[in-house]
């Protein structure tokens, strides 16, 4: 098994579903943003990768990120240089 700094169980197989946050899911929680923009380091990125496979909590949030972040890519091409913002 391997532990993760959430407290949650990584078992080699199978893979076991955490079913409640813990309070250390908070620190997953601030890379999400940064995880769901593809910013993140690759070591960093595997973490949250292999976070987001048994936290169905964070997974949740996850999910509900990536319509912001569609949104914002829609905003950056709309506002570059060559095509100026509506207003």
């Amino acid at each position: 098994m391997n532990a993760r700094p959430c407290g949650c169980v990584l078992p080699s197989w199978p893979l076991q579903v955490v079913t409640q946050m813990s309070q250390a899911c908070a620190e997953w929680r601030g890379d999400l943003g940064v995880y769901v923009i593809g910013a993140l380091h690759t070591a960093e990125h595997a973490g949250v990768k292999g976070h987001l496979q048994v936290c169905q909590w964070c997974r949740a949030e996850y999910e509900d990120l990536l319509p912001v972040r569609d949104l914002l890519g829609l905003l950056a091409v709309a506002e570059t240089p060559d095509r100026p913002r509506s207003r």
